[in-house]
């Protein structure tokens, strides 16, 4: 899982990002902290948050790197994955 989008009209995005990004990102309104997951710089964007549709799809390709990374390289490899 690299990326949780909710299903209703004021959606949140939920995404995985750098420790830079996390701190500069949870700086702004409308984005915090995801819930249960934060310890590992996972955070919460609100559809209300000032951010450009190009930077959100930046963030997400980010954050499935970011996962992709995280898992073993047999893993990476069954999954087609290259580093």
């Amino acid at each position: 899982m690299f990326a949780v989008l909710g299903e209703r009209e004021n959606w949140r995005l939920v995404i995985k990002c750098s420790e830079e990004s996390f701190e500069i990102l949870t700086s702004l309104d409308d984005i915090h902290q995801a819930p249960y997951f934060a310890k590992r710089r996972w955070i919460s964007i609100s559809d209300s948050a000032k951010l450009e549709p190009a930077e959100v799809e930046l963030y997400v390709r980010r954050s499935y790197e970011l996962v992709a990374l995280g898992l073993s390289k047999k893993l990476q490899r069954e999954l087609g994955i290259s580093s």
